[in-house]
């Protein structure tokens, strides 16, 4: 074969540069690996070293200092003289407590308040974006694939843009997320903030319980005034409260999930709504009632088909449990809640997000205050449009708290009809109370759980007060799990602080709400 001037052949070159390419498959992956890596370690090295010059300065009150281009340009200077990142914001509270959000060379480095470490990962630089802080130092809800954020303009819910005022609990506005009909979901997750959402484009609507630790006020179930209960908020990243005594801290046991702990609740803003088949979460509709607790629970599961709902199949939506209802009942009365009494939902026809004219309203046919008017927003946990509504009244709500037999071994079913609900995969999904045969003496009110509002506030605003218990009825069986809430017709008895008992079996007043439970696992 012919040679060139350099005394190759062809085949020979052909070789080289067919070598030279296995090379640059092998080494150009290491260089850029070498290069992202570079990139990474550099910002959160100039990230620790601001954060280090952030807390020297004693502040007293809330600072924010920000970046962009690389030049700080915040009004109130920070004067760092190292590297700064292309943009940012990082924010000190008047606790002392450091949020930030760094965006640098196609990295984000991001902290919450409460979370200690840096957490930094490859991101547009459209999506490295400082969420909405409270100075409550709340981490950020959590939201999931197929939730929308929305905020009401006084009309309608529109997207929220999360950069900016998504939700306060210092002024009581809860962060509220909707699930949206497959056509327009991906319409809505892509527009602009402010974009109306057409009520009939909504399947769902919930509400944000963050993660939080209570100050215990009275384990031994002792009749008590209502009082306001003291919570802070709380993060998966720091040890759990384990309190025992009155005065200790306790982190609410419905933040955690079998063996997972997790950063905060998606409960259902309404009673569940719509058919069998396709559940939906709404107001103004009537409540799907007329079902035993162990179809409500396979009703509230159905939420999880990604395909109808846009939820992750792996999300575990659920029916709520007894300790989850005492989770939103004590940020209720909290300073973050109503603290005043949650109005009663007197709609005889079980319409949703429904008010009366007052805490104890005689029933009603119809609803003539909606929950977005004045008079109906008094049936919101929050006294404004972001709570949760049909807590008092309404129907009287099933939920999966249930009582153990004599032996406290097994789950007494009564006319529950559920199939093998003590093995280990049910575990997550119901509470499990002590075996006992009074419903409302003191002998009772121990066996409840802490956290789970029955014990620890029997008989707040004159609710009712009837544990479950095993004492065979009419049907021959017992009294066997929590109904919470009250129905429209229990008028003062009804209310968040409510609780009572039946046998598990379908009646037209029992209804239930889906709870979504939300950690760091996507």
């Amino acid at each position: 074969m012919k040679q060139n001037d350099l005394g190759f052949t062809f085949a020979d070159l052909l070789a080289i540069i067919f070598l030279l390419f296995i090379i640059s498959l092998v080494t150009v992956p290491k260089i850029l690996k070498t290069i992202n890596n570079y990139q990474q370690k550099s910002l959160l090295n100039k990230t620790n070293k601001i954060i280090k010059k952030v807390e020297e300065i004693n502040n007293k009150e809330k600072v924010i200092y920000t970046y962009s281009d690389k030049k700080e340009t915040s009004i109130n200077k920070l004067n760092y003289k190292g590297s700064k990142p292309d943009n940012g914001t990082i924010i000190i509270n008047k606790e002392g407590n450091i949020a930030l959000t760094f965006y640098d060379n196609n990295y984000c480095a991001e902290k919450s308040y409460l979370n200690k470490e840096i957490v930094v990962t490859k991101k547009d630089k459209e999506h490295c974006v400082m969420p909405y802080l409270d100075d409550s130092g709340t981490d950020k809800p959590d939201l999931k694939e197929g939730m929308i954020p929305v905020i009401f303009n006084g009309t309608d819910w529109v997207t929220a843009d999360i950069s900016k005022k998504w939700y306060d609990y210092e002024t009581k506005e809860w962060a509220n997320a909707v699930l949206i009909t497959e056509l327009l979901r991906d319409f809505y997750r892509k527009s602009e903030p402010g974009t109306t959402i057409h009520e009939l484009d909504i399947l769902a609507y919930f509400v944000w319980i963050p993660r939080y630790k209570y100050k215990l006020f009275n384990v031994n179930s002792l009749s008590t005034n209502v009082n306001e209960i003291e919570i802070e908020f709380d993060s998966i990243n720091k040890p759990k409260s384990n309190g025992i005594n009155n005065g200790e801290w306790l982190t609410h046991p419905a933040f955690t999930f079998g063996e997972e702990e997790l950063n905060g609740l998606w409960v259902g803003k309404f009673e569940t709504t719509g058919t069998r088949s396709k559940p939906t979460i709404k107001p103004n509709f009537p409540a799907l009632a007329y079902q035993n607790i162990s179809s409500q629970f396979t009703i509230a599961k159905n939420f999880n088909n990604q395909k109808q709902y846009g939820l992750n199949t792996k999300s575990n939506t659920h029916m709520m449990k007894n300790t989850e209802w005492g989770a939103v009942a004590y940020l209720t009365n909290s300073k973050y809640g109503k603290t005043s009494e949650v109005w009663v939902n007197p709609s005889r026809d079980f319409i949703t997000g429904c008010a009366g004219t007052s805490a104890s309203s005689p029933l009603i046919p119809d609803c003539p205050n909606p929950y977005t008017t004045e008079n109906g927003q008094q049936a919101s946990t929050t006294g404004n449009i972001y709570g949760i509504y049909d807590m008092s009244g309404g129907t009287a709500e099933y939920v999966m708290g249930g009582i153990y037999d004599e032996n406290n071994q097994n789950i007494k079913l009564g006319l529950a009809s559920f199939d093998n609900i003590d093995n280990a995969n049910m575990n997550n999904y119901i509470d499990k109370y002590q075996y006992g045969t009074s419903s409302n003496n003191q002998t009772a009110y121990d066996r409840r759980i802490l956290g789970d509002a029955t014990g620890e506030t029997r008989g707040w605003n004159n609710d009712g007060a009837n544990f479950i218990m095993d004492e065979p009825i009419w049907n021959g069986y017992g009294f066997y799990w929590f109904i919470r809430g009250g129905y429209y017709n229990d008028k003062e008895t009804a209310g968040i602080f409510s609780f009572s008992h039946q046998d598990g079996a379908a009646y037209n007043y029992n209804g239930f709400r889906v709870v979504l439970p939300s950690s760091n696992k996507k």
